[in-house]
């Protein structure tokens, strides 16, 4: 409502409710724009002092009645000036329509509602009829004209510099479309040499090529080369600069007429200048060289192929010895780095406006100078790659990827071309996936292989960028098949080797960072699209189980029955049978760098990847334990057998031992059956004790790992619950911080009002006092000529009817004034006040605004105390984590 576009001027705003305020002191402005005007600042002022606004269907409404008033307004000001200027043009055309005119009487006015002389009235005024049939007013201006000659002309016009009479006639007919009556002064002054300094003085050529008056520019030329004037010389004038200033308002652009001709795509005007470019042979000095690289510049920056190609060939054909080549194009350039090419790259149609071969030679020569001029088009800002992606010119970056290729950059440079974004964060695959062309998708594919800078690595970046690629593509209108045609081949082109496993990996992060799409299809989609997306021919089973057990996981938190009854369907039909639990099988977890890629791109912040590396430190705890505690009965049983082995062999010795001095002294049979009896009885005691002390060492050695795994769990626990605390505190401060921030914003936001608020009021109380002080003269005044007027009815006694009449009006147009003028003073109080109580709540708010900074800044204190303390206890865990460790290998 307070700043609109204007159109005058580019970038200029008015202010709309001021000048709908202006339009209701206007006296002239009819009571019925008046009332509406009234209703709309109303209603305004009421949204805004109530601080509800007004919804965007209200305020268009409001907006359309306001441009509505203004516009009659206008209309009305525009027949009455039409209405004031055919009175005033006739009533000249009268006075000077006899055979013989006096010329002195042209050179004043007779109208006093203008200051233009008659001579002005008669050259700006005449309206062309649309009736081919009426009168044309033009032709008794020029006969008019035709009476005077030529000494008269250049005399009020030319002869005596800023001082003549008639020095703007000129530029007034131009401003006024009066091209008959311009061609017609143009002769008349055709052989004054002093027009040349008028022209340039005032711009007259550009401002004719401004207007559109080509013709009129034309008949100048002319009328300056009949001057004896060169081609150098009218180059000088069309190459010249005029800004809008205070001299030369009406010249909108401060360029030259090269540019006019540019921003009216105007051929007729351009070939008129390049017409007067320096011939064969000879060389335009710098600054008119300059001037025509900035034509090329704004050529392309309108995506004028046509101009472009028209200028850069007759320059060219016209300087053979000094042709500006793609080499100079490339390095024109504004602050920003960008040259015409990457104007030319934003359209498919204006490739061929890019001269690529002369880019390949450059790219290819053995002059360090042009492969850095190319390698520099390639790299550096404003990055073409990404211009031609966000434009969805793909056969513009289909070159540029050619040009790459052409050896001018390094296979790192090349590979960072391939992985650059847009502001938004999207990368080229975005853009080109975006496009829903399978063709184009192909094709990109097919010529990223072929990069210098092209690794198995590089699609997977694409693929995972944070603003995902395959998003657009999934929930685009393409048909359900060609999602998943496309969505195979990408997965395709990452998978090539099933017993790669970071190839397995990337796959299925791929997939699971497009789980909602793949949970909302197992859901509800097409299940044989699903099955032939999930059969990919080098997608391993152990990829595709790690996969279905997040999905279905996924599934269930999402609450989402069907696809996670679908994808246990699918972990069921992969998980190992009961005769094969004892095989050796492939894990496929999620490790970090796929955790924080995968939260990276699906944006779940930072909580929900630390719950996630919790769970998976936590599983990863509990698989270790396991692992330790099938390592620790392995090793006893392995103890028990070799103990086993040693009493075994033991005993082989002792029954031999037994045999061999059976076998030598029989006579000793019973003593030696006895013998064989006791160490049979010692073989039994020495495994029993042997069995016993191996279980009281077991025993010992089991409490002693249940007592640290008992106090390693307790630690966790404490941990756990003392990171959860600091946590939830941490949360609680942000919450408040941004609480906080918010507040601030808003109270900040509510000051800018009542600072605007303020300043509006000032204004009103300046314009209500300046106001007052013209009623107070206007008041002094009246009081004057009431008193002269009371003396000369005294003097006479008798006065007519009509005298009295207007004595009375006067009377009472003074007690109005009066009345006037004291509202006006109320008024003035008031605002006094208004603008009292909003200095004072100002003033409160910046209170309250630097209190809350302090609350702000104690509360970041209060942050960084509690980050020092998770950073501690995370510290403490560890060494209890590594003493825990030295006592299990002890």
């Amino acid at each position: 409502v307070m700043y609109i576009p204007s159109t005058e001027r580019e970038g200029q705003p008015i202010h709309l409710y001021q000048k709908l305020k202006n339009a209701l002191r206007d006296r002239s402005t009819p009571d019925d724009i008046q009332e509406r005007l009234r209703s709309v600042l109303t209603i305004v002022h009421e949204s805004v002092a109530n601080g509800t606004g007004l919804r965007l269907a209200a305020l268009q409404a409001q907006l359309k009645i306001a441009s509505d008033c203004l516009h009659e307004i206008e209309q009305r000001k525009i027949a009455q000036e039409t209405l004031q200027k055919s009175q005033a043009f006739n009533a000249v055309l009268r006075q000077f329509s006899g055979p013989s005119i006096e010329a002195t009487q042209l050179l004043v006015s007779s109208d006093r509602n203008t200051e233009l002389k008659n001579i002005e009235i008669l050259c700006t005024y005449p309206s062309t009829s649309y009736d081919p049939e009426a009168h044309d007013p033009v032709e008794d201006v020029l006969a008019v004209l035709q009476q005077l000659d030529a000494q008269w002309f250049s005399t009020n016009i030319l002869k005596n510099g800023d001082r003549s009479t008639l020095r703007n006639l000129l530029q007034l007919t131009i401003e006024h479309q009066q091209p008959r009556i311009l061609t017609a002064l143009l002769e008349k002054l055709s052989d004054d040499p002093q027009l040349y300094e008028l022209i340039a003085e005032q711009g007259l050529l550009q401002y004719a090529l401004q207007q559109g008056m080509t013709a009129n520019a034309k008949e100048m030329i002319a009328a300056l080369m009949a001057s004896r004037k060169n081609k150098a010389d009218i180059l000088n004038l069309l190459l010249a600069t005029y800004g809008p200033g205070d001299d030369k308002p009406y010249i909108t652009w401060n360029k030259n007429a090269l540019h006019t001709a540019i921003r009216n795509n105007n051929r007729e005007q351009l070939s008129l200048i390049l017409e007067y470019l320096p011939a064969t042979g000879e060389e335009l000095n710098p600054r008119d060289r300059q001037a025509i690289c900035e034509a090329l510049y704004f050529s392309a920056d309108l995506l004028n192929a046509d101009f472009f190609q028209t200028i850069l060939e007759q320059y060219n054909t016209k300087n053979p010895r000094h042709p500006i080549t793609t080499q100079e194009i490339l390095s024109i350039h504004d602050q920003g780095g960008t040259c015409p090419y990457h104007f030319f790259l934003r359209e498919t149609s204006t490739n061929s406006s890019i001269p690529w071969e002369e880019l390949q030679e450059l790219a290819g020569d053995a002059q360090e100078e042009k492969r850095n001029a190319v390698k520099g088009f390639l790299t550096e800002l404003p990055h073409p790659f990404v211009i031609a992606a966000i434009n969805h010119n793909f056969e513009g970056l289909f070159k540029l990827m050619e040009l790459a290729r052409s050896g001018v950059l390094s296979p790192e440079e090349d590979r960072r071309l391939l992985l650059q974004t847009d502001l938004q964060g999207a990368n080229l695959l975005n853009h080109i996936l975006n496009s829903g062309d399978n063709e184009v998708i192909t094709a990109f594919i097919d010529k990223l292989y072929q990069q210098p800078g092209m690794t198995d690595n590089v699609l997977y970046m694409l693929l995972i960028n944070r603003e995902n690629p395959l998003t657009n593509l999934l929930r685009s209108r393409n048909t359900l098949e060609d999602k998943y045609s496309i969505f195979r081949m990408l997965l395709n082109n990452l998978a090539k080797d099933e017993r790669n496993e970071e190839q397995q990996r990337q796959v299925r992060n791929i997939l699971f960072m497009n789980g909602d799409w793949l949970i909302e299809e197992g859901g509800k989609g097409d299940k044989a699209l699903l099955e032939q997306l999930f059969g990919l021919e080098h997608f391993s089973q152990a990829a595709r189980l790690s996969l279905f057990k997040a999905l279905e996981q996924m599934a269930r938190e999402q609450r989402n029955t069907p696809a996670a009854t679908y994808y246990n369907s699918l972990c069921q039909s992969l998980e190992p049978s009961p005769q094969k639990r004892g095989a050796p099988t492939v894990a496929l977890d999620f490790n970090t760098q796929d955790l924080a890629a995968i939260h990276r791109q699906r944006g779940d912040g930072l909580e929900a990847l630390t719950e996630l590396l919790a769970a998976s430190n936590l599983r990863y705890e509990t698989l270790r334990a396991e692992n330790l505690s099938v390592l620790d009965r392995n090793r006893v049983l392995e103890e028990e057998i070799e103990a086993l082995k040693n009493s075994n062999s033991a005993y082989v010795r002792d029954a031999q031992e037994a045999a061999r001095r059976i076998k030598s002294a029989e006579k000793q049979k019973a003593l030696s059956e006895k013998r064989v009896g006791e160490i049979q009885d010692e073989i039994a005691a020495l495994r029993l004790a042997h069995v016993s002390e191996q279980s009281q060492i077991k025993e010992n050695h089991r409490g002693d790992l249940q007592r640290i795994t008992e106090e390693k769990k307790q630690a966790e626990l404490n941990f756990q619950k003392t990171l959860s605390g600091l946590q939830d505190q941490l949360s609680q401060a942000r919450e408040e911080l941004r609480s906080s921030k918010q507040l601030v914003v808003s109270l900040e936001g509510q000051l800018l009002k009542l600072r605007a608020l303020q300043e509006d009021t000032q204004r009103q109380v300046v314009d209500l006092t300046q106001l007052l002080k013209e009623n107070q003269l206007e008041l002094s005044k009246q009081k004057e000529i009431n008193e002269d007027l009371k003396l000369q009815y005294d003097l006479l006694k008798v006065g007519s009817q009509n005298t009295s009449e207007e004595l009375n009006k006067l009377r009472l147009y003074s007690k109005s004034l009066i009345s006037k003028l004291e509202r006006t003073e109320e008024e003035l109080e008031d605002l006094i006040k208004v603008g009292k109580e909003n200095n004072a709540e100002a003033e409160q708010l910046r209170k309250d605004c630097k209190e809350l900074r302090n609350e702000i800044a104690a509360q970041i204190k209060a942050m960084s105390l509690l980050t020092q303390e998770i950073a501690t206890l995370r510290s403490e865990y560890s060494a209890l984590e590594d003493t825990a460790a030295e006592a299990q290998s002890s």
